[in-house]
This record gives structure tokens, sequence and C-alpha cells, in this order.
């Protein structure tokens, strides 16, 4: 995809400028529909915190939010996860990268590098 960068499995910087673009269509879509702040928040955010589905279903979901700039990553906190971390890992992560928005691969070796942090 050409709106991810594969290592890091996000939008590329020159993709995230749009925002006072996107902020003007707010603008413009409350003041059309009469929407208060929070009106809007509910209009434009994703419909659900929890998604249930197949991979492929919750991929699709989260590669939308992606490539529409709803979002640039996920959290994903253990204790929602019904089954496993192994269906995550094993079946959504690859279901991403088909998609283009999880990264494939590291550019560095540690977290250390990868953070940028200084050596020890």
């Amino acid at each position: 995809m050409e709106n991810s960068i594969r290592h890091t499995g996000t939008l590329a910087i020159a993709d995230r400028s749009g925002k006072l673009d996107q902020i003007a269509h707010w603008r413009a879509l409350a003041a059309e529909k009469g929407l208060s702040i929070r009106q809007l928040v509910l209009e434009v955010a994703p419909n659900s915190r929890y998604l249930a589905g197949t991979a492929g279903q919750i991929a699709d979901r989260w590669a939308y939010w992606v490539r529409h700039r709803v979002v640039d990553g996920f959290n994903i906190s253990p204790c929602h996860l019904q089954d496993s971390i192994d269906d995550l890992v094993d079946r959504l992560v690859p279901e991403l990268q088909e998609r283009g928005v999880y990264r494939t691969e590291y550019a560095t070796e540690t977290l250390r590098d990868h953070l940028r942090l200084p050596a020890i």
C-alpha cells in the first residue's frame, strides 16, 4: 500500500499532513447537520470499541480506519481478548499485513534501536 510505511505499520508522514483538510471537513459536517462537538465525535468515530468477527472482517475494518486516517494505531488490552493472543498474532496480524497496514519487518535489530534509545 502506498500510504503505509512497512517498517512502522503506520501512515507515512506525508499522508498525515491532511489534518487541516480533515478538520475543515468535520467543521463543515457539523455545521451542515447542526452537530455539537460530542455529536460530531460520535458521527465520525468508529462505532464500537470492541469488534467481533473473523480475522479478515476485523482486518478489513481496521484497514479502513487506517486508510481514512481515523486512527494511526491500535492498543490491544489482553483482558479484552476473549480466547488468546495466539489468534491475534497468528490470524489477525497476517491479515493486516496483507492489507498493507501493519509492518512485515523491523528496520532495526533491537527494541532499543527501534526506539532510537542511546546505548547504555
